[in-house]
């Protein structure tokens, strides 16, 4: 019968083939540690956030809903900033420019929005437009409830959808809209 391997720091059976995994991933480690050496705080904080959380980050007014509706809670009250806030650029309107600007908004661990950037861009004036109106749910100063990774606090992204529509489609008269009950 061969004489068994021990390693000589944890005293229990060596197994080659782990040990090489090990290695790989100290040299995968060491080469990431490397490549994100040249990345400012900025990027870094962008590179380790996670883009799909199990439970999305929640806008403060919807921090009361339970997880199945937050989602929708979010599109109702970004969608009634837009409403409320939009403007649409002249200079646009002009080159008759028209589409969905996406902006992603880092949520902190905290529940604060960090960082803003511009994921879909569609015209210059737009997406000026789309930044504005994003910089307004930065400025507010109540906190987002935070994404959730395996019951932990993680930073997410979370993606602000602005649809810029020339002429929208009127509903007709004495048809209601579907979100009458709503009000």
């Amino acid at each position: 019968m061969p004489k068994r391997k021990y390693d000589p720091i944890r005293l229990i059976p060596f197994n080659a083939k782990q040990h090489h995994m090990s290695a790989m991933k100290q040299l995968f480690g060491f080469l990431l540690i490397l490549s994100t050496a040249h990345l400012s705080a900025q990027d870094l904080s962008a590179a380790l956030t996670v883009v799909n959380p199990e439970t999305p980050a929640a806008c403060p007014d919807c921090t009361h809903m339970p997880d199945m509706y937050r989602d929708n809670c979010n599109g109702r009250k970004l969608a009634d900033l837009v409403r409320d806030h939009l403007r649409y650029p002249q200079e646009a309107r002009d080159r008759k420019a028209e589409g969905t600007v996406h902006v992603g908004l880092e949520v902190n661990a905290e529940g604060r929005i960090t960082h803003l950037r511009l994921m879909k861009k569609v015209d210059p004036a737009l997406d000026a437009e789309a930044l504005r109106l994003a910089e307004m749910l930065k400025a507010d100063t109540r906190p987002w409830k935070p994404a959730l990774m395996g019951g932990r606090v993680v930073a997410s992204e979370y993606v602000f959808k602005v649809p810029f529509v020339l002429n929208p489609p009127r509903l007709q008269q004495g048809v209601a809209s579907p979100d009458a009950d709503r009000r």
